[in-house]
């Protein structure tokens, strides 16, 4: 599925008046904060890599989605690097026809 470095959520997963004010609307990832924040130190560690899939992060299938549904996963960071993912895609030359 996927991975994101640390300094990409550290902000979010630390920052608890943002949490605090937005709970209604982040309260089902407060198991997958918990989570990041046991990989990635409130400083430092930069260079950490935390899986956007806990259950099968080097596979592409559903267990995303149930995660997500638990709150054991982050939506931005996944459509964040779909979106990136495509436009690099868009940029590559494709051979077509006698090419």
């Amino acid at each position: 599925m996927g991975q994101a470095r640390c300094a990409s959520f550290r902000q979010r997963a630390y920052d608890v008046d943002f949490f605090h004010e937005q709970f209604d609307r982040y309260k089902r990832y407060t198991t997958f904060r918990r989570i990041l924040r046991s990989i990635c130190p409130a400083s430092g560690k930069d260079h950490r890599l935390a899986p956007l899939d806990l259950v099968t992060p080097a596979q592409f299938d559903n267990h995303y989605f149930h995660n997500l549904l638990q709150g054991k996963a982050y939506e931005k960071l996944f459509f964040d690097s779909f979106v990136e993912s495509m436009v690099k895609m868009s940029n590559i030359n494709v051979l077509t026809g006698n090419q």
